[in-house]
């Protein structure tokens, strides 16, 4: 995977000056409906809302499946151009722009469908039950959830020992399947999605609580010229407007609620 990654990117960065100059590189995954391939074709939400961005600003858009973690490194370094899904913070403010945003993400735990009445209403009884059941929680390294969250998982060493930090996460769902972990958190398009179409879904359940909802963007890499960044900016501000962006949304049945 990391092989296929590293060539895909490369090639990507081995075309002509002319061809780099109109296209930039967007990160994508196996992530349905947030992104995923059809007919050799990369769509879903996130997908759509971005090339309706990237083709009025006057570009196109050369998708790369890369992990989230390598991403975040490309994106500083300017190796990949733009990253969708994307939660602002104060870290990234160094190496990214923010276009948007684009909808409003809403992030859930799944769990084994036999835990879904377990009492978690607030990350204190997620690490006790995790401790209790001794099934820590499986989570995406360098993802955003809440601060709070995020502050704990940092600075409490007992509550971080309840959760398994994973660079990929395709094998989440086999391992809360199994019980080997209590659960995950996701998008909760993406796990309503994989729960009706993913053989490994079959038996998982979405839990009431939520970590958090928030705002994502369209991450545009500071290496990328201010005049291209204002381009992508006006034709976000201008789509939004008339409407274009609500009907990939309404399309998707995702949202974008007002801060």
């Amino acid at each position: 995977m990391r092989f296929v990654a590293t060539v895909a990117l490369l090639l990507a960065l081995s075309s002509p000056p002319a061809f780099s100059e109109q296209t930039l590189n967007v990160r994508v995954a196996d992530y349905a409906p947030i992104y995923f391939q059809q007919n050799e074709k990369w769509t879903g939400v996130d997908v759509e809302l971005a090339e309706a961005i990237i083709k009025d600003a006057g570009f196109s858009a050369n998708y790369i499946n890369f992990p989230w973690s390598r991403a975040l490194n490309a994106l500083e370094t300017g190796e990949i151009h733009v990253m969708l899904n994307f939660a602002r913070s104060k870290d990234r403010e160094a190496f990214s722009h923010f276009v948007g945003p684009t909808r409003t993400s809403k992030r859930i735990l799944v769990v084994h469908r036999d835990n879904v009445g377990l009492k978690i209403n607030n990350i204190d009884e997620l690490a006790d039950t995790a401790k209790r059941l001794k099934q820590r929680v499986c989570i995406l390294a360098n993802v955003k959830h809440s601060k709070e969250f995020d502050d704990r998982l940092a600075s409490d060493r007992a509550f971080a020992e309840q959760f398994q930090v994973s660079a990929q996460n395709e094998t989440f769902a086999k391992m809360v399947g199994s019980k080997r972990c209590l659960g995950f958190f996701g998008d909760v398009e993406f796990l309503r999605y994989r729960i009706k179409t993913d053989p490994d879904f079959k038996d998982l359940a979405i839990h009431p609580f939520t970590v958090t909802v928030n705002q994502v963007y369209l991450g545009i890499t500071k290496k990328l010229d201010a005049a291209s960044v204002k381009k992508l900016d006006d034709s976000f501000k201008r789509l939004e407007a008339n409407g274009t962006l609500a009907k990939i949304r309404a399309k998707w049945g995702a949202e974008k609620i007002a801060e």
